[in-house]
Formats: structure tokens, sequence, C-alpha cells
């Protein structure tokens, strides 16, 4: 056995301290993005070197108290009152979302992430969480879920629009499912998906879509939360590959172009319950196989 700092408690008798997340991090990156999502579904961070892990880890990362705020191309939507008053707040990591980002900087740097709520600093508001942050907002609704008895198992099916370097989508006409166009940008698209993968998110299958320059990549279910997490991460991950790959821009907008077609994001989705790990959606019995919770969910009549 070669001598490690595991293999001398293992000599000692002594069971090795678990490490933190910030030390298990460290051991896989040189630089960690601390991640959060504001109102539109923009990925926004601020990056951290490998010496102050530990440090953000423990406290959190100071940001712009209305963030979240920001509209796409930069300006602010509305300032809410307390951000009129309070400069900062804290982006706290979440337990067990650190990721590896492959394609951060091509490789040039070990680059990883990790996924942020927003709270208040203290003693405003008692440090509590931002109502207004999106991930907390999506796990404040899945708790009340939850205390009704069930979880959400769910998947995307994401549409996304590519664009040369002069805004041009990369090819035209109806060409879902070609094989053909396809194989233009089939490396392209593979590279990318593995990458992907090695991120935690897991890309079921990949198409050509029915307009201009447009594709899919739909989702494997999670369970929870998780499933929100992979398609931001998705999204992100997305966008920048095509940016490095001759200054490309993908653009999931549901109407980028007036005539073609826009992008959609189907979102698959049924309730289980809990303490029986049933579909509560599904009923043999019935003619529809659809049970009443389920004909309500979709607002139709009995």
């Amino acid at each position: 056995m070669a001598f490690t700092e595991e293999a001398a408690y293992v000599a000692m008798g002594i069971r090795m301290p678990k490490k933190t997340e910030a030390e298990e991090a460290a051991e896989r990156f040189d630089y960690i993005r601390f991640t959060f999502a504001d109102f539109h579904g923009i990925a926004r961070s601020k990056s951290v070197a490998r010496r102050n892990f530990q440090e953000f880890f423990d406290n959190g990362i100071t940001v712009f108290a209305g963030i979240h705020c920001f509209g796409p191309t930069g300006g602010l939507d509305f300032i809410p009152d307390e951000a009129r008053n309070l400069s900062n707040a804290a982006a706290k990591p979440i337990p067990g979302t650190v990721h590896a980002l492959p394609w951060a900087t091509k490789g040039q740097h070990r680059v990883g992430e990790v996924l942020c709520e927003t709270f208040w600093i203290p003693p405003f508001r008692n440090g509590v969480q931002q109502e207004a942050c999106p991930r907390y907002v999506a796990r404040r609704q899945l708790d009340r879920l939850k205390q009704l008895g069930y979880r959400l198992y769910s998947g995307y099916e994401a549409e996304f629009i590519v664009c040369n370097s002069e805004g041009k989508p990369v090819f035209t006409g109806q060409n879902m499912f070609v094989n053909s166009i396809l194989s233009e940008y089939e490396s392209f698209f593979y590279s990318m998906e593995e990458k992907m993968a090695a991120a935690g998110v897991d890309v079921a299958t990949m198409h050509t879509e029915g307009g201009d320059g447009q594709f899919e990549m739909a989702l494997a279910p999670k369970n929870g939360i998780d499933a929100a997490d992979q398609m931001f991460t998705l999204k992100e991950a997305v966008k920048e590959m095509c940016r490095q790959t001759n200054g490309w821009l993908a653009t999931f907008m549901s109407k980028p172009f007036e005539d073609t077609a826009g992008n959609g994001l189907h979102y698959s989705h049924s309730l289980w319950t809990i303490n029986t790990n049933q579909n509560a959606f599904y009923d043999s019995n019935s003619k529809d196989v659809l049970v009443l919770l389920g004909i309500s969910l979709t607002g139709e009549e009995e």
C-alpha cells in the first residue's frame, strides 16, 4: 500500500476524518464558480480560487442584493425596497451540488461549480433566504408537495436554435430528425454531451428539430429539484460551448425569429406517493388510466 494520509490513519487504527465538501473540491478543481439563477434563468456567478474554497463554502459569497432583478440585457427590471437600502446579499452553496465544468476554459484549468441560493446578510431579516431566489421558490413548492405526501418526478425536452457568428441559424429548412443535417454537427454535439454528462447532466436523446438551426436535447427524468438543476446546467453548458465554437450563439428564446419555428420546452412530469412509491396519476381500472388527481392537474373534467 502506498503511503498516503489514509494509510497512516489505518496504521494507527484511527478512522480518517471525513473531508469537508470544500476539501474534496480542492482536490478536484483549481477554481469554483459559485452559481445561481436569476429571474430569467440566466446563470450568474462569482469564481473562487482553490486557496479560498473553505472560506466561501463556510460563509457564502457576497453579491448585489438585487441581482435577481437584472433583465436579460443587463438592465434592472425593478428594484425591491429591501435592495435599495442594502448593497449585498450572500450566495451560499447548496450541499451536494458541486460538479465539474469540463468545457470551462477549454480544459486549460480544472473548473468546478457549486449551485447557490441567496440569503439576506444579518442582522437584516435575521439572515434568512431571499424569498425571490428562484431555486428557493421551487424548493418551497416541492416541500408543500411533500407535505401532501407526493414527490415530483420530471424531465425537460429543451429546444434551442444555434446561430453562426453573424447571427444567422447554422442551417435552414424543416429538418426534423434529418441525419444528413445532424452529421454536420454530430461530433460537436457528442463532445458536448460527454462534457455535460461529467457535469451530472443526463441527456437521453439528441436530434435536429423543425426550425432553422434548431436542435433538441431531451433530459432523463429526475426527482425533485434535481430535474430543475440539470436543466439549468444544460442551458449554461450549451450556451458556453457554442460560444467557444467559432463564436456561435445558442438561444432558448421562445421566438427569436419571426420566419421560423420557435423553441419549445416540453415539461414531462408525474407525482409519486412517498409512502408507497406509486405513480399518483395512474389507475389501471380507469378507462383513461388517469386518476382524479391527474385529471384535475390537466384541467380536464371527469
